[in-house]
């Protein structure tokens, strides 16, 4: 059951918001129905009190009257209104009356006093409620039958009792019916469930859907500013209008970039004075070495400090990858990987392309370049073969390098993109760098909003698949080539 509600349950908060709000209407709405329903059925009940008023008051006008003779007396007389005239009270009721009685009786009392001057004093009032003699039979099942015909109202069995005088009392008992309904069960049922159920739905539905249009605009617009300063820091801040809330967020995430940018620009300026002060010593080291009249000793120097100048190299170029230091461009990759291809064949290395994007693609041209090169790069040092696919699929292009290498350990392909992560049983030692190109690569597939993974295949080698979103136009197509 809990899983069934969850499948059911809205992901967007458009659609929670508009199951909660109908929901609640709908609960409200069968809670007011039943009130109307038991308000209606009160009413429904004053008809017979107030038809027995009449009747009442005319037999009481015309009992004071000296026209009344007995035969008019037994004239009166019907099958559902009999009266008697008697010098004694009959004996109280034991039983307490409910309070449908009591109402009755007040409306009773109250119709006599405004028809009868003085009103007569209602010694007796009972009030029972009978099933109606004419009744149609039962429809089974019981659903159908409400549709076909309207449910069977009970009649009003009455028993008054009165004071006309201290030696004078009058005894009614009178019968009532409630009467028929004239419009169809399922005209009835119709008309409730469309006015009062179907188009207060669809007026909720309209005014949740514009009020949550409303409330969830600020929330995308946020989601797309963070979106894009994923991709670059110097994208537009976002404007500060709308409610209080929305101001106060966009104020704040407009801080939050500033704080970013000038924390990236420190980070910069840090490593280019890094850069400056640790080349120069190695330069003046390097010189220096040279006048060495040992050679074997010479070399050894050399050796360290061409080491050491590759390692700040690679931690320099490591900790620029999340700053393009360019500006996003359309690429068009087809012609990127076939001067990849091209540059390997110049080198004596067979790469092998397949499939081609008939889309262009939104990003840093010369970073991404790089990036796609130390893949290849790393797929030709570690294995004889590379091959390179280009997959144009819906709204993304995968672009899968794959090796005949010695592949990787299943264990170790979630760490390989930290920084200084090196694989020494499946990777040769002296052939591989510092365990900074894969996270250069995958910072710069962060900055492209793309994915970055790796598969070990049980025949051998590694598969590198790099995922790249293709960016929509304002009329909601991706640009041809």
């Amino acid at each position: 059951m809990r899983h069934l509600l969850h499948k059911l349950w809205p992901d967007t908060l458009s659609g929670q918001l508009l199951l909660a709000l109908i929901s609640g209407l709908l609960a409200a709405q069968a809670l007011t129905s039943t009130i109307w329903h038991d308000v209606r059925a009160h009413r429904a009940l004053e008809i017979p009190t107030r038809v027995l008023a009449t009747r009442l008051a005319d037999l009481i006008g015309l009992l004071d009257t000296a026209a009344c003779s007995p035969t008019l007396v037994r004239q009166l007389q019907s099958h559902g209104f009999s009266f008697s005239l008697t010098d004694t009270p009959s004996p109280a009721p034991r039983e307490p009356p409910s309070r449908l009685t009591q109402d009755m009786r007040s409306l009773l009392e109250h119709l006599l006093a405004d028809r009868l001057d003085p009103p007569p004093v209602i010694q007796t009032f009972t009030l029972d409620l009978v099933p109606s003699q004419d009744a149609p039979p039962v429809v089974e099942p019981a659903w159908l039958g409400w549709l076909l015909q309207p449910p069977p109202l009970p009649d009003s069995q009455f028993t008054v009792e009165l004071e006309l005088s201290p030696t004078r009392w009058l005894r009614v008992e009178a019968r009532e019916e409630q009467g028929w309904r004239i419009t169809e069960p399922w005209q009835v049922f119709l008309d409730y469930f469309v006015r009062i159920y179907l188009l207060r739905i669809l007026l909720l539905i309209i005014v949740v859907l514009w009020a949550v249009r409303l409330v969830t605009r600020p929330i995308l617009r946020l989601a797309r500013a963070a979106q894009a300063l994923e991709q670059d820091l110097g994208s537009p801040p976002m404007p500060v209008e709308g409610p209080v809330e929305v101001r106060h967020a966009a104020t704040a995430f407009n801080s939050m970039q500033r704080r970013l940018a000038t924390q990236l620009e420190e980070r910069t300026r840090f490593l280019a004075a890094v850069s400056h002060d640790l080349r120069s010593p190695v330069t003046r080291l390097m010189l220096r070495t040279e006048m060495l009249p040992d050679s074997s000793l010479k070399e050894r120097f050399r050796s360290d400090l061409e080491h050491m100048e590759s390692m700040i190299a690679a931690t320099l170029d490591f900790m620029k990858s999340g700053d393009p230091g360019e500006q996003r461009q359309r690429i068009d990759l087809n012609s990127m990987l076939e001067s990849l291809r091209q540059d390997a064949a110049d080198l004596g290395h067979d790469i092998l392309l397949h499939g081609q994007t008939r889309r262009t693609l939104r990003g840093y041209p010369r970073s991404l370049k790089r990036c796609l090169e130390n893949l290849l790069d790393n797929a030709l040092r570690y294995g004889h073969h590379a091959t390179l696919n280009i997959h144009d699929e819906a709204n993304q292009i995968v672009i899968v390098i794959r090796d005949d290498g010695p592949g990787i350990p299943a264990d170790h392909l979630a760490r390989i993109t930290e920084p200084f992560y090196r694989v020494e049983s499946s990777r040769n030692s002296t052939t591989g760098g510092y365990g900074l190109g894969l996270s250069i690569a995958r910072a710069v597939i962060d900055t492209h909003a793309g994915t970055l993974s790796f598969i070990s295949p049980p025949e051998g080698g590694l598969e590198v698949r790099v995922t790249l979103p293709v960016t929509l136009d304002t009329a909601g197509q991706a640009d041809r080539l």
